[in-house]
């Protein structure tokens, strides 16, 4: 923002000439919005959206910062934006002046929404900064003040709000100081002084006047550091340029990191760095429309990667931004609002306050990038208005004078927000491309349109097949792929494992020449994938090696080429590649998929000529079938054994990977376990082989992860089967066909034919024996002091995170309680808490019907020696791939929470094990949950006895049937219900399960809290006991 009118306003009016004359960008999708000047850009990530609130620069000719109101955007896949329109005008609030809505931030707290901005003050002293409360993003905003939180004061500009692992909220602001102040939890209140940094050189750099920090700051984490980035003033920059400090603590020490842009053509930038999605951006402002310019900005951004280190690389501003992340779904309602670029559009509100857009005359247009039509698309239907004589919107393919693929005749509605739903037919629209509404009629304004929407069969494939991210059957087609260096590849009809056609790859004169596919934003550095094709060779050496490569650049700058399957082929067989399981390198960007050759050139001999068939990619552990081939015999080499597995390895086992029987480990091991999961009724495994196969995790049953590595072995790619069995391996002895009863003080199991016994699990109580053992110890209700925060005691971090669903496709938020004084070098045990129906992450720890003191509990707990440390997870349960939140108590919102358990074991799990340092199995790992969170822990613990081992619900709500009668030597170690006497919202359902439970001699512990309601007393008697009682068998 611009400001403080001293030396640098006077600078920016003698640099307006200048900066005006600089060409606008055109067909570009920098800047992100081009119906309006946009600057001041603050991002911040709701849901699983991204939110950029801006300013709005007055329209025309200006010779200063006017600014008439802010403004709201958001997206999903960082190319195509909504706009929320503007949600508070300049003078909305009496108290402020008109043209002064200067600078602004937006953050979310308990489900309240407060929005930072600044303005001057209508009764004098100069500018001051302002707070705005909301139920939601986009608006209604009110005053909950009445008056300036900050100010008024000249240098009180630029506002940036942050939330600390603690819950501590920060405010800082200024120019051309920087200064900084707590606020309370209401976010309305200062919470003591308002302090400025030390402006060293040291910590902001070298400039003109002591230090490089000029205003317009934001506070933000990344890993372990807290970043405060802010425009600048750097060496010799004739403008402002974005730097950046950094340092241990929010209010630092700061050291100076550098510089991270340059000047953006235009004299301010504004800058907001954000994490997202797995990628990280930086926004700014720049000069980028038509008639744009020093007082007329707009909004960009750029995607990069923290170094190693954790400093800041230079980032150059583009034109094109950063890559799309995942694709638009035409098949539902898209805003007409969404746009990646437009020309000739502006948009506007309508009596209901919805926007859409207008302005629209012959030749205007919109481009949607990324649409996915799948399957096709055979319709279109768009809502639209006229209080003239309509028009037409031709929908054309990847350009604006691309294919057309319908017509759609808009007529005079008799208002411009009249609006009616209009349709056309539409042809030849299927797969992913970028789509260009074109407007064409007569003169004047045509029409208005509130959203758009396709149907066809591609709707179904979109919302039904979620396992293959792509399916390239080359029937008449190249499907997406093409050649690599500079081989010829073509639709061929001689040949076709499945089909009438396939791709032959010929001309090749070196064998790393090919054919690929590049990966799209569908494809995430870090995760896992299932890969596979086919190929088959007819001339040449009677067999021939083939890899199939992934090439990438590293986060090292460099080019990689990492194989994902390499098999030798036999002349005239359709042989498989594939990988079900294979994970693409943090850092990796750029990324091809392509098949090539192996030792079959040389400067006087061309490569072999190949086909390629169905070229898929899937989701993570997914079978694709395909043709093995004829087997070329391989090496035989005897695995290496510990001495761990000696003894059983001689006297139990014919040989570790055998799965067959046949006393050899070879490529048909491989085949049958990955027969065996695909069809497990017609191929299936002895308890030998069972035992045998079982590789990666022994006693953790057969996956697809041990067929990929025996093969890893036997190609040479890994020199020995893998090593992390040796620790399992200790606690399973190998099967027996005998007739046994083996008893242990877990349990005592009958049985004929098989037994297994888990030395590991005499450690363990039964769970009748650890219940009755443990009962006596319940409190009905926690002491006062249990909730307070004591002298000399360490209480845990929390970290409010993110992580991305695969179940509901999107990010979703989750508070993590660490244990006190943290060691990524030790692991701990972890316990999931989960709330209710229409609550939120923060219910369970610290906000409930009053204020809840979860944190001081569980570590009062372990400062008294009377509970494990661990690591409390407290999640987001409602697990909609369509609803962002709970609209209402019924079935549907119903089946979104009873979704969780697939969020939570698929997602939210398998992220905690990537990012923190815990120990795994069911022994370390706990479930409870109040309400509907209550309901949702009985039924993952009933449906999933193997992952949780203490299973507590708190006035749990109906819904759980089934005798809960696990399965002997499977049952959890603890299960407790809590309820209370007056609670008038389940009433008397925990007892009801508590009945059930007794009916079915099922042990438990079952918690009746006097006077407990259905809210946090009895939340707090149950956490103060089951953070007691779990993970102490």
């Amino acid at each position: 923002m611009k400001k403080y009118f001293s030396a640098i306003a006077m600078a920016a009016i003698s640099a307006v000439s200048l900066c005006a004359a600089v060409p606008a960008v055109t067909h570009a999708e920098n800047p992100i919005v081009q119906t309006s000047f946009t600057p001041d850009p603050a991002p911040v990530v709701f849901g699983d959206e991204l939110y950029v609130f801006t300013g709005c620069d007055r329209e025309g000719n200006n010779d200063f910062y006017y600014m008439t109101g802010w403004q709201c955007f958001s997206t999903k896949d960082m190319k195509n934006w909504t706009d929320h329109g503007r949600i508070l005008e300049d003078t909305s609030f009496s108290w402020c002046n008109k043209n002064d809505a200067w600078a602004s931030q937006c953050i979310e707290r308990n489900g309240k929404y407060y929005f930072y901005f600044t303005t001057t003050n209508k009764g004098g002293g100069g500018r001051a900064i302002g707070v705005a409360v909301a139920d939601s993003p986009e608006g209604p905003y009110h005053d909950p003040n009445g008056k300036a939180l900050c100010g008024p004061n000249w240098d009180y500009i630029d506002p940036t709000v942050f939330i600390d692992d603690d819950g501590q909220a920060w405010l800082m602001f200024g120019n051309p100081k920087c200064y900084y102040v707590k606020l309370k939890e209401d976010m309305v209140t200062l919470d003591g002084q308002i302090k400025n940094f030390d402006m060293n050189k040291n910590a902001f750099g070298s400039g003109k006047n002591g230090s490089a920090y000029g205003e317009g700051p934001w506070i933000t984490k990344h890993g372990d550091k807290y970043y405060l980035v802010y425009a600048g003033f750097h060496g010799s920059d004739g403008g402002e340029s974005i730097c950046y400090s950094y340092g241990p603590t929010v209010t630092g020490p700061w050291t100076f990191g550098g510089k991270i842009t340059d000047q953006s053509n235009c004299f301010t930038t504004h800058g907001g760095t954000i994490d997202y999605k797995d990628h990280s951006y930086l926004f700014y402002h720049m000069n980028g429309l038509k008639g744009g310019g020093t007082f007329n900005r707009s909004a960009a951004v750029e995607e990069f990667t923290y170094n190693p280190d954790g400093t800041i690389p230079v980032v150059k501003s583009t034109k094109n931004g950063p890559e799309q992340i995942e694709p638009l779904n035409p098949f539902e309602r898209v805003e007409a609002e969404t746009i990646c670029w437009s020309e000739g559009i502006k948009t506007e509100k309508d009596e209901n306050n919805s926007v859409c857009i207008g302005s629209i005359k012959k030749g205007s247009y919109i481009k949607v990038a990324g649409v996915d039509f799948g399957d096709g698309a055979d319709k279109f239907t768009a809502c639209a208005a006229s209080a003239e004589s309509g028009g037409n919107i031709e929908l054309h393919l990847d350009s604006k004078t691309g294919p057309i693929v319908g017509n759609l005749k808009v007529g005079g509605t008799g208002g411009w927000h009249n609006w009616e739903e209009v349709s056309c037919d539409v042809a030849g629209a299927s797969g992913e491309h970028d789509l260009y509404l074109v407007f064409n009629g007569g003169d004047g304004f045509l029409m208005n349109v509130d959203w758009w929407k396709f149907e066809g069969a591609g709707s179904s494939s979109s919302d039904t097949d979620q396992t293959y991210i792509f399916k390239s059957t080359f029937e008449g087609k190249l499907d997406g792929c093409s050649d690599r260096g500079g081989a010829t590849v073509a639709v061929s009809t001689d040949e076709a494992y499945e089909g009438d056609s396939s791709v032959y790859c010929s001309d090749r004169s070196a064998s790393w020449k090919g054919v690929g596919r590049s990966l799209n934003y569908k494809f995430k550095a870090g995760e896992k994938y299932s890969f596979s094709t086919i190929v088959k060779y007819n001339e040449g050496a009677d067999s021939t090696k083939f890899h199939l490569t992934l090439q990438y650049d590293g986060a090292d700058g460099e080019a990689h080429y990492d194989k994902i399957d390499t098999k030798d082929v036999v002349k005239g067989q359709w042989t498989q590649l594939a990988n079900t399981s294979f994970q693409i390198p943090t850092g990796a960007k750029n990324l091809l998929v392509y098949v090539e050759t192996e030792g079959d050139s040389d400067d006087s001999t061309p490569a072999t000529n190949f086909y390629v068939d169905n070229f898929y990619a899937a989701v993570d552990g997914t079978v694709i079938d395909g043709p093995k081939g004829e087997e070329i015999p391989p090496t035989t080499v005897t695995p290496p054994t510990t001495q761990d597995l000696k003894d059983i390895l001689d006297s139990k086992v014919s040989k570790w990977g055998d799965a067959n029987g046949d006393k050899e480990v070879d490529m048909s091991d491989v085949v049958l376990i990955m027969q065996s999961l695909a069809n497990p009724d017609k191929y299936k495994l002895s308890d030998t082989g069972l035992f045998n196969a079982d590789v990666c995790e022994a006693g953790g049953g057969i996956t697809s992860n041990d067929a990929l590595e025996i093969q890893k072995f036997l190609l040479g790619i890994n020199t020995k089967l893998p090593v992390s069995y040796s620790e399992n391996i200790k606690t399973v002895t190998a099967p027996v066909t005998t007739t046994s009863t083996t008893t242990t003080k877990a349990t005592t199991v009958a049985t004929t034919t098989t037994t297994t016994t888990t030395t590991a699990a005499s450690a363990h109580l039964s769970m009748k024996d650890f219940t009755a053992k443990v009962a006596s110890s319940i409190a009905e209700k926690e002491p006062n002091s249990a909730n307070q925060s004591q002298n000399g005691v360490a209480y845990g971090q929390i970290q409010k995170k993110s992580y991305y669903s695969t179940t509901c496709n999107r990010q979703k938020d989750v508070n993590i309680l660490l244990p006190p004084n943290y060691d990524p070098n030790k692991k701990y045990p972890v316990m999931y808490i989960m709330h209710g129906y229409y609550e939120g992450i923060d219910r369970m720890l610290t906000k409930g019907n009053a204020d809840m003191h979860t944190r001081e509990m569980i570590g009062n707990a372990i400062a008294e020696g009377a509970a494990k440390e661990m690591i409390c997870v407290f999640p987001d349960v409602f697990s909609s791939p369509t609803l962002k939140a709970c609209t209402g108590m019924n079935e549907t919102n119903n089946q979104a929470y009873d979704n969780f358990i697939n969020d939570l074991t698929k997602d939210l799990m398998p992220y905690m094990e990537k990012n923190y340092s815990i120990k795994t199995g069911k022994e370390n790992t706990a479930i409870t949950g109040f309400s509907m969170g209550g309901r949702e822990a009985l039924l993952i613990g009933m449906k999933k006895p193997d992952m949780f081992g203490y299973i507590g619900a708190i006035c749990p709500a109906p819904g759980v049937s089934g005798s809960f009668k696990w399965d002997s030597g499977n049952e959890p170690y603890f299960l407790m219900i809590t309820g209370g006497s007056n609670d008038t919202v389940v009433y008397d359902n925990p007892k009801n399960y508590h009945t059930n439970f007794e009916k079915n001699g099922v042990p438990h512990v079952w918690h009746y809290v006097n006077g407990g309601y259905h809210g946090d007393n009895c939340i707090r008697a149950h956490l103060y006991n089951f953070f007691r009682i779990a993970f102490q068998n």
